[in-house]
């Protein structure tokens, strides 16, 4: 009779007692914010104030370099991925940070410029989104995995 090599490490493996477990979970934080939202910043007065009023406040504040006066608000957000497991007496944890930064330059209660970045491979570099590459809100971009707002 020929036995299967994973069927009979399996088999090893429940005869020993030892449990075999995996769990994972996904988590939003921040503002996870869409192109369709930033479309939607109006032009003129009150727009830094309807940004904070959707977004929240942002996370960081920090002086424009090159526009005297201005600020740059940031916010932060994306989903994490939590994941455990263990195999024998051997347990391993895996965390993945899929983060989108979204900036605003503002002035005078005006919103100057927005720009987006997010997450480009597991080393957790940051890459400019542009155009098609954002999600529109409630739509699922496919690159990142993330929920348009």
């Amino acid at each position: 009779m020929e036995t299967h090599p994973v069927a009979a490490a399996a088999a090893l493996l429940a005869a020993s007692g030892c449990v075999v477990t995996s769990q994972s979970s996904e988590e939003p934080y921040g503002a996870i914010v869409g192109a369709a939202t930033l479309e939607r910043v109006p032009d003129g007065d009150g727009g830094a104030a309807w940004l904070e009023a959707v977004l929240g406040p942002p996370d960081a504040r920090r002086p424009a370099e090159d526009r005297p006066g201005a600020e740059i608000w940031s916010w932060v957000g994306g989903m994490r991925e939590h994941g455990s497991g263990s195999v024998l007496i051997v347990g391993g944890r895996t965390d993945l940070d899929r983060r989108t930064v979204t900036e605003a330059t503002v002035a005078d209660g005006r919103v100057l410029e927005t720009r987006q970045w997010r997450d480009k491979g597991p080393a957790g570099s940051l890459a400019p989104i542009q155009g098609a590459d954002a999600a529109a809100p409630g739509e699922m971009d496919p690159e990142s995995g993330l929920p348009g707002v």
